[in-house]
C-alpha cells in the first residue's frame, strides 16, 4: 500500500486487518485441537502423560515471552509476524506427523515460543491502535479469534473419519499461511517499526527489574481464562472417551463453547453501554462458573446410564461456560493496559508471562487429576477458577466504555 489512510478510514482498515489476523491465527494454532484423540493415539500416551507433554508448550511460551519482545524491538513487528508464522505454521503440521514423544515435545516447545512471539506482536499492535484512536479494538479482535477457532472446529468435525489428519493439516496450513502473508503485507506500513517499540518494553533485564505486577488483574485474568485455555485440551477427549461419542460428534461441545464465546465477544459493547463492566463480569463469572459446574457433573453422572442425555447436559454446560467466559480475556487485557503507565508491549509481555507461568502448573495438575480421578474432576478446576473471578472484577472498573466498531 503506497499511501497511508487517515481518520475513520484508517481505523476501519486497521480493525479489519487486525481482526482478520486474529481469525487466521486462531485457525493456524487450533486446527489440530479437535483431533487430539488421534494425536494422543499416535504417541501411545495415557491421559496424564499426554496432558503433561502438552503442558510443556507453556515452557516454550515463557521462553518466547522473555525473548521475542527484544527481537520485535530490534527488527520491528512486521518481521516478527512473518518470521514466526513461516516457522510455527509448518511446525503445527510436524506435530501431527511425528510419533516420537521426545521429538514431539521439542517441536511443541519451539512452536509455543514462536507462537508467543506472534502473540506479543499482535497484541502490542492491537493495543497500540486502541490507545492511538482511543476506542476499543481488543474485544472484536478477540471475537474474531474465537470465530477462527470455531471455523477450524467445524472443518475438523466434518473431516474426522473422512480425511486423514496429515492431509487435513497440510491443506489447511498451506491456505492459512498464504492468507496470513497477504494480510500482513497489507498491514506492513502500519506495523510498529524497529526501535519504535520502547526498549524498556522489550529488554529481558528491564522486564524483570522494571516489573510492577498488577497482581489483582493478573490473578483475575488467569482465573477467568483458565477454562478457555483448558477446554481445547480435554473437551473432545472427554466426550469421546467418557461419554462414548464418535470422533465427529465429540467435537460438538467445544464447537458450542467457542460459538458462545463469539456471540459474547461481539456483544460486549452493547452490554457495557447499560451495565458497568465490573458488575457485568461479576454476573458472568457466577453464571458461567456455577452453571458449568452444575451441568458438567450432572451430565457426567447421567452419562453413565444414558450417554446421549449426559452428552446433552455437558453441551449445556459448555453453552453456559462459553457465554460466561467470553468477556474475561478482552476485559482483563484492557484493564491491564488501562491501569498501567507502561508501553502496551510491556503490559502484554508481563501479563502473559504471569498468566502462562500459572497456566503451566494448572494444566500439569489437571493432567494428573484426569489420569487418577477423571476428566470431569480435571475440568472442575477451571470451572471453580471462573467462579472465583468474582473476587477480582473490581480491577476492570472504568477500563472500557463500549466498542465503537
Amino acid at each position: 500500500m503506497s499511501k497511508l489512510l487517515s481518520g475513520d478510514g484508517e481505523l476501519k482498515f486497521l480493525k479489519t486487518r487486525l481482526e482478520n489476523l486474529n481469525l487466521l491465527f486462531a485457525v493456524s494454532i487450533m486446527a489440530w485441537v479437535p483431533r487430539f484423540p488421534e494425536v494422543k493415539a499416535n504417541l501411545h500416551l495415557t491421559n496424564g502423560e499426554f496432558g503433561t507433554v502438552m503442558s510443556t508448550g507453556t515452557l516454550g511460551a515463557l521462553l518466547g515471552l522473555l525473548t521475542m519482545g527484544h527481537v520485535a524491538h530490534s527488527v520491528g513487528n512486521y518481521k516478527v509476524f512473518v518470521g514466526t508464522s513461516l516457522i510455527y505454521i509448518p511446525g503445527g503440521l510436524a506435530l501431527v506427523v511425528v510419533h516420537n514423544v521426545a521429538l514431539f515435545t521439542f517441536i511443541n516447545i519451539l512452536n509455543a515460543a514462536l507462537v508467543s512471539g506472534f502473540v506479543i506482536a499482535l497484541n502490542s499492535q492491537t493495543l497500540h491502535e486502541q490507545e492511538r484512536f482511543n476506542t476499543p479494538v481488543i474485544p472484536r479482535a478477540h471475537g474474531k479469534w474465537s470465530m477462527g477457532a470455531l471455523v477450524t472446529i467445524v472443518i475438523s468435525g466434518l473431516l474426522v473419519g473422512r480425511v486423514g489428519i496429515v492431509t487435513h493439516m497440510l491443506v489447511l496450513s498451506t491456505l492459512v499461511l498464504i492468507a496470513m502473508l497477504i494480510e500482513l503485507k497489507k498491514l506492513q506500513p502500519y506495523c510498529l517499526k524497529a526501535n519504535e517499540i520502547p526498549d524498556e518494553a522489550t529488554s529481558i533485564r528491564k522486564m524483570f527489574v522494571g516489573m510492577r505486577i498488577d497482581w489483582a488483574v493478573s490473578i483475575g485474568m488467569v482465573l477467568g481464562m483458565m477454562l478457555e485455555f483448558s477446554a481445547g485440551d480435554w473437551t473432545t477427549i472427554f466426550a469421546k472417551e467418557d461419554l462414548k461419542m464418535s470422533a465427529g460428534v465429540a467435537t460438538i461441545p467445544y464447537l458450542i463453547f467457542m460459538l458462545m464465546m463469539i456471540i459474547g465477544r461481539f456483544n460486549i459493547h452493547k452490554l457495557t453501554m447499560t451495565i458497568p463492566i465490573e458488575i457485568l463480569l461479576r454476573r458472568m463469572a457466577i453464571f458461567g462458573g456455577a452453571g458449568f459446574l452444575l451441568f458438567l457433573h450432572l451430565g457426567s453422572h447421567m452419562g453413565r446410564t444414558n450417554s446421549w442425555l449426559g452428552f446433552y447436559l455437558v453441551c449445556l454446560a459448555f453453552v453456559i461456560a462459553g457465554i460466561g467466559g467470553s468477556v474475561m480475556s478482552p476485559m482483563y487485557m484492557g484493564a491491564a493496559s488501562y491501569r498501567s503507565d507502561k508501553p502496551s508491549s510491556m503490559v502484554v509481555g508481563q501479563t502473559l508471562l504471569i498468566t502462562n507461568s500459572v497456566v503451566f502448573f494448572v494444566k500439569a495438575g489437571m493432567s494428573w487429576v484426569a489420569q487418577f480421578a477423571s476428566i470431569t474432576w480435571a475440568l472442575t478446576i477451571p470451572g471453580v477458577m471462573l467462579l472465583a473471578t468474582v473476587f477480582f472484577t473490581h480491577t476492570t472498573r472504568g477500563s472500557i466504555r463500549g466498542d465503537s466498531a
